[in-house]
């Protein structure tokens, strides 16, 4: 519920702090008072873009703050606190501030003054207060708006967002399906690209630590000479060259034989020799073989040095060390396996897509059958209000026809009416008055009041273009919606503003040849203060005794009629 309303050089209102309370509170005054800059103010604190003719004094800041009571809104507060606002009670405070730099308008808006976006502080104002307008009015002749009164009348809006949910997931895999369908076109090109990739490294026959094996052969190949060289003298020195050490060997052995023979005195053997002979024929076969395996064909020194190339310009070729292309052939192989796998995925798409459209129509049928369901009772009930309101003989019906699924259903609906008796029912937009427009709107949004979960309704002129008894059916309305909803009423009626529970009336004043704003709120018990006002409503500034008579008799009638609505509600 809205408490109070704070407004500072907001147009003529150089400062203006207006209180309200619950149930149905009227604002009246002259044409020109200002009734409606409270209202803008309201609708700008809640998000309507500003321009710089809001501005009062364009050399100070605009301030509007309003004060709302949670006590009967919990969800709304759970989110709030979920976004990390902190709460002192029930109170919840919205304020903007507008300001002009360098020409330019800079906003700040906060939320019981902590900081905050303007989309969520416009979140939060869409589901504090709804304002029926003029422009309100208007949009009941467009078409399109017609099916979201319906679902708000029908608290379709779960069921619907399932279904809008199931219309997006299909969407996004229409989405996924036509992708890979183009990729489709691409699939044979790549497929080539990655044979010829991977055939390029199969044909190599690369296997792991070749790399360092090769170039370990070739760090000797360039040493091959002076190996040779070396192990050659090597080879001279133990066997094959004059006074090699084997050679000596035996000779030695030879020689101490024969001076065993002549002299047994002699102790040393020629079986002394065996260990070390052994040792020298062991090294020199060692130093054969070694010389036999560097003593390589040229030829094989080619073939190294070219297999060398060859990984060295696979290497390049894909910018990789040797052991990463193993890793890259794993992955070609893979990417061929999944370009290969191409028509099943694409299967598996379509597959996916049948059953997202079958989700998606299924919602689809069972919306459409709330909604002729709702339909027929949003029928019943407008019908029924449109008497109430003076206009017994229209005949209102919602017309609903199915067309493919859409991101709102399949449904396309109408509003309908005829107002003269043979008539047959037609679009709103083409057949209905001013007049008729106002009371229709009265007629729906107390249709959907007990379904409405938005706490402050503001009807600002609704009764544009009506009098007399549609006018006192009009505050009828007004007054049984604000048994659900607090309604706040700007009238120019004396018919409708008999039915409040609180009134407010708005003046202009020349404040040093500036003209502000004044609001006074008219005490319930000062009733001959609101006779006149009502007075003044029906009759103009030439107040006479029969318009005050007049206007008690509405304010009583009114009493007597919400005394006996409330006995009735009651059973008493």
């Amino acid at each position: 519920m809205l408490k109070s309303l704070t407004i500072s050089n907001f147009k003529l209102i150089d400062f203006l702090c207006v209180e309200f309370e619950p149930r149905m509170t009227v604002i009246t005054g002259e044409t020109g008072a200002g009734k409606s800059i409270i209202i803008s103010a309201l609708t700008t604190l809640l998000g309507d873009k500003p321009g710089r003719e809001i501005f009062a004094d364009q050399e100070k800041k605009i301030s509007i703050c309003a004060s709302f009571s949670l006590a009967d809104a919990v969800g709304l507060r759970r989110q709030l606190e979920e976004h990390g606002f902190l709460f002192d009670g029930d109170e919840l405070l919205l304020k903007r501030i507008i300001s002009l730099n360098n020409n330019r308008l800079q906003n700040r808006v906060f939320i019981n003054d902590q900081p905050a976006t303007n989309n969520l502080l416009a979140t939060m104002g869409n589901q504090l207060v709804e304002i029926a307008s003029q422009h309100h009015q208007q949009s009941l002749l467009q078409p399109k708006k017609h099916l979201d009164f319906l679902d708000t009348y029908g608290n379709l809006g779960p069921l619907r967002k399932k279904y809008e949910q199931a219309y997006t997931n299909l969407m996004a895999a229409r989405q996924q399906l036509q992708e890979w369908k183009l990729k489709e076109q691409e699939a044979g090109r790549e497929i080539d690209y990655l044979n010829h990739q991977l055939n390029i490294l199969e044909q190599s026959h690369l296997s792991i630590g070749e790399e360092d094996e090769l170039l370990a052969r070739q760090q000797r190949y360039r040493q091959r000479e002076k190996l040779l060289e070396l192990s050659y003298k090597a080879e001279q020195l133990l066997y094959s060259g004059d006074q090699s050490i084997i050679d000596s060997c035996y000779q030695l052995q030879d020689l101490m034989a024969r001076l065993h023979d002549l002299d047994n005195s002699f102790n040393g053997t020629n079986q002394q020799l065996i260990p070390a002979l052994e040792i020298f024929q062991d090294l020199r076969e060692t130093v054969s073989s070694y010389l036999d395996a560097i003593d390589i064909d040229p030829q094989v020194i080619e073939e190294n040095n070219l297999r060398l190339a060859e990984i060295e310009q696979l290497k390049r070729k894909f910018n990789c060390s040797y052991n990463e292309l193993f890793t890259l052939k794993d992955e070609l192989e893979q990417q061929l396996e999944s370009w290969q796998n191409h028509e099943v995925k694409l299967r598996e798409l379509e597959t996916l897509c049948r059953k997202k459209q079958e989700e998606m129509e299924s919602l689809a049928a069972e919306l459409s059958a709330a909604r002729k369901q709702q339909a027929n009772r949003l029928e019943q009930a407008v019908s029924t209000h449109l008497s109430d309101l003076k206009l017994k003989q229209a005949c209102f019906r919602v017309a609903i026809e199915e067309q493919e699924c859409q991101a709102r259903g399949k449904d396309n609906v109408t509003f309908l009416i005829s107002t003269n008796p043979g008539e047959k029912p037609a679009p709103l937009h083409q057949v209905i008055s001013g007049g008729e427009l106002s009371r229709f709107m009265l007629a729906l949004k107390t249709a959907t009041a007990a379904r409405d979960t938005i706490p402050t309704l503001i009807f600002d002129e609704a009764d544009t273009g009506i009098g007399g008894a549609a006018a006192d059916a009009v505050g009828h309305k007004l007054a049984s919606i604000a048994q659900n909803h607090q309604v706040l009423a700007i009238t120019h009626l004396p018919q409708v503003a008999a039915w409040a529970d609180h009134h407010l009336t708005i003046q202009k004043q020349l404040d040093d040849n500036h003209p502000a704003i004044v609001v006074q709120q008219l005490d319930e018990k000062d009733t001959e203060t609101r006779i006149n006002e009502l007075a003044r409503m029906g009759a103009g500034e030439k107040i006479s005794d029969i318009s005050r008579e007049h206007a008690r008799e509405l304010i009583q009638q009114a009493a007597k009629n919400k005394t006996r609505r409330q006995a009735a509600a009651t059973g008493k």
